[in-house]
């Protein structure tokens, strides 16, 4: 119909995101990852940097059945909570947790 609008399903909406990872800390990537989660971000691509990316990779490789895992427990951290933590990694006050 000519002037109705077409809304999208919010819940049909994949979020991505890229970010790197140093290879340094997994603790860091699995808490990163678990808070973007929260947010709902689903599509995570991490790119690797530093000296030695085959090793970083590596790395990341033997984090992958922990971050699976993420994605089937629910995280303790309140999306509220982890909307402020991301924002602040990122600079940015304008990360809106879905309810």
């Amino acid at each position: 119909m000519v002037g109705q609008r077409e809304f999208m399903n919010p819940a049909e909406v994949r979020r991505s995101l890229q970010y790197d990872w140093d290879g340094k800390d997994r603790g860091q990537l699995l808490e990163l990852s678990g808070q973007y989660l929260e947010l709902g971000v689903t599509e995570q691509v991490l790119y690797v940097r530093g000296e030695q990316p085959q090793r970083v990779g590596e790395k990341f490789a033997e984090a992958l059945p922990e971050l699976r895992r993420l994605q089937l427990t629910p995280s303790p951290h309140s999306r509220a909570a982890a909307a402020a933590s991301c924002a602040s990694r990122l600079g940015s006050t304008q990360l809106v947790p879905r309810k």
